[in-house]
């Protein structure tokens, strides 16, 4: 399978062969699974207190004086430590020992990142996630390696412009939201490249994430659990994703 090569203008200048796993069938199903998997395994751990509910001076009145065997305040008789007590201890507090973690045979792991890369490879896929997107494209998305290059952010609007897939960086500006701790930005773009430090102009364009083959995951390339996101990848990547497949 062989698929046109961009200029940062937008001009096809080459083809490249596609490794064999663009044409993997699409698993929605593993693609969601292996997502879930890499959220529990990134849990923190958290636990309460082992004296939460447990810092008062508390005795019980015993039997024989009409009131339930709670312990209670020495100082009063207001009940207190026990679960059901207001101030008490929990009943089954969550532990720091817990390990939410899920796992994932190898195997199953590889099929559904290969299901992944094979969803940015269909149009349907990606439309389906919302992004936006000149209908002319052919994908998946390959641009010349001179795009890592690109060092302003200036350039790598203009590039994006001729690319024809600026319109989503525009959609995750606009459905950007304001939260406590500052903004929830919808993910738009992604950028494979052979060095996760270029390009350089990208990394103040809203929603635009940069990944290298060797650090791409699941819930970079399928965000959610939903395959299609939005994907360039430049010319040596390609070459890179070849040699990790053999």
């Amino acid at each position: 399978m062989k698929t046109p090569v961009l200029s940062v203008n937008g001009e096809k200048v080459n083809e490249i062969e596609l490794p064999s796993f663009f044409l993997t069938p699409v698993r929605k199903d593993l693609i969601n699974r292996a997502f879930l998997v890499e959220r529990s395994q990134a849990r923190h751990p958290y636990g309460a207190s082992k004296m939460a509910g447990k810092r008062h001076a508390v005795a019980s009145w015993g039997v024989g004086r009409g009131v339930a065997r709670l312990p209670r305040l020495t100082g009063g008789s207001r009940a207190a430590f026990a679960p059901q007590a207001v101030g008490g201890r929990r009943a089954h507090p969550p532990r720091t020992e817990k390990n939410w973690g899920l796992k994932i045979n190898r195997k199953e792991y590889r099929k559904a990142l290969y299901s992944a890369f094979a969803a940015t490879a269909k149009p349907e896929s990606v439309s389906l996630r919302g992004h936006r997107f000149d209908e002319r494209i052919v994908f998946p998305l390959v641009v010349e390696n001179g795009f890592e290059s690109i060092d302003k952010t200036k350039d790598m609007i203009k590039a994006l412009l001729a690319l024809g897939i600026y319109d989503d960086v525009l959609r995750s500006f606009e459905r950007r939201k304001r939260t406590k701790s500052g903004y929830r930005t919808p993910r738009s773009i992604l950028i494979v490249s052979t060095d996760e430090g270029r390009p350089q102009g990208a990394k103040n364009v809203t929603g635009v994430d940069i990944r290298t083959p060797a650090t791409l995951k699941i819930s970079d390339i399928a965000p959610g659990g939903v395959g299609g996101r939005l994907t360039v990848y430049t010319e040596a990547a390609i070459e890179e994703l070849r040699r990790r497949e053999a």
